[in-house]
């Protein structure tokens, strides 16, 4: 008994994260941003990449902005929040938001058409977590309905596959099956 709760213990610690997901739009006239342009608030880069994080300590309760920058007219992007699962928050919800140019927000007002992503966090715990949570937010260009950073798991995914299709070509199951038979009688009449 005491050996099997052990293994759920086990298995339950490799369970270390939480995670939500939020696909947008960017729209076709969306205009690009100066490379010099850097945000005063939280930001992430796609200035040459198309995936990136930022790690955030934020309030339980609270909404966090995140500015991104580097985005490209008429792509969607897939945004994941992640935090542990040892920290009892909730995401309520995750949206984005575009800042048209010359408008007043978080208390900056910039001369070119801003995006940002508003996270709206809870606690979800008895007591109320007050201290600070670090979540993890991450951003990927979409690319054929994939965002970027899974293509390497669709990838070894699909060799997978066509190693065991290959390997399975190659052998006679059938014969394998009936030595491992033939095994066992002898085995069990040697008993």
């Amino acid at each position: 008994m005491n050996l099997c709760l052990f293994f759920w213990f086990l298995l339950a610690s490799f369970a270390k994260a939480n995670t939500e997901t939020y696909q947008f739009h960017v729209p076709k006239d969306f205009p690009h941003l100066g490379d010099a342009y850097v945000p005063t608030i939280p930001y992430i880069s796609l200035w040459n990449t198309t995936f990136n994080t930022l790690s955030l300590n934020v309030s339980p309760s609270n909404t966090s902005v995140v500015e991104v920058v580097g985005l490209h007219p008429n792509e969607k992007y897939a945004v994941k929040v992640c935090w542990t699962a040892a920290d009892p928050i909730s995401i309520n919800s995750i949206r984005h938001h575009i800042i048209p140019h010359d408008t007043e927000f978080e208390g900056t007002v910039v001369d070119q058409t801003r995006v940002v992503l508003l996270v709206e966090t809870e606690a979800f715990s008895y007591p109320v977590l007050s201290d600070d949570v670090k979540i993890d937010i991450s951003i990927a260009s979409v690319k054929l309905g994939i965002p970027v950073d899974l293509y390497s798991i669709v990838i070894y995914l699909a060799l997978v596959v066509l190693g065991s299709v290959f390997v399975l070509s190659r052998i006679d199951i059938h014969k394998i099956l009936d030595m491992c038979r033939e095994d066992k009688l002898t085995s069990d009449k040697s008993s």
